[in-house]
């Protein structure tokens, strides 16, 4: 319920329409490499940094916006050597009805309940590091629709994908 000035939850708490939030993360590493023919000893410094922030609207308790950002950094790597930035996700949920809610916009998906291997996640690519501490793919530009079935504790989920780096000749799915 919206009062004017500030928006309330229904046991009339103020509730925070603007959440900022994010993750910093820093590692350092070092490998090494003898080459036993010149008797010597090569050491290869890596110092990766990875920044997501994210900022989330919540105008009502059925309308969300999300936006993150990430940025990689690594001083030491040539590669890398210039921060370069990717949008994870951009997306816009509502629900029509209180019947269907449906989420457009380029969002992440996760199936079932593992932590480590979602050996289901057929919309995603692989993931060419599954053992990296971060998963560094982007979201997938997608509509989501959400149709739950409360009797019989089930939902139907309708989901429309648009690959924009794929081929020009076809990039719905």
């Amino acid at each position: 319920v919206f009062d004017g000035e500030l928006t309330r939850d229904d046991n009339d708490k103020p509730r925070d329409i603007l959440t900022l939030g994010g993750l910093y993360f820093q590692r350092a590493g070092l490998s090494g490499m003898r080459d036993t023919t010149r008797n010597r000893t090569s050491y290869d410094p890596v110092l990766p940094s990875l920044v997501d922030v994210l900022l989330e609207v919540k105008p009502s308790m059925t309308t969300r916006a999300l936006i993150r950002g990430r940025l990689l950094y690594d001083p030491l790597d040539p590669a890398l050597s210039s921060p370069s930035g990717v949008l994870d996700q951009l997306w816009f949920m509502f629900d029509i009805a209180d019947t269907a809610y449906v989420t457009v916009g380029r969002q992440q998906i996760k199936w079932g309940s593992s932590r480590l291997w979602n050996p289901t996640d057929f919309l995603q690519l692989p993931n060419p590091r599954p053992f990296d501490s971060f998963d560094l793919r982007t979201g997938v530009d997608m509509i989501k629709v959400n149709f739950p079935w409360e009797r019989m504790a089930s939902n139907l989920w309708l989901m429309a994908t648009v690959d924009l780096n794929g081929p020009a000749s076809d990039p719905e799915r």
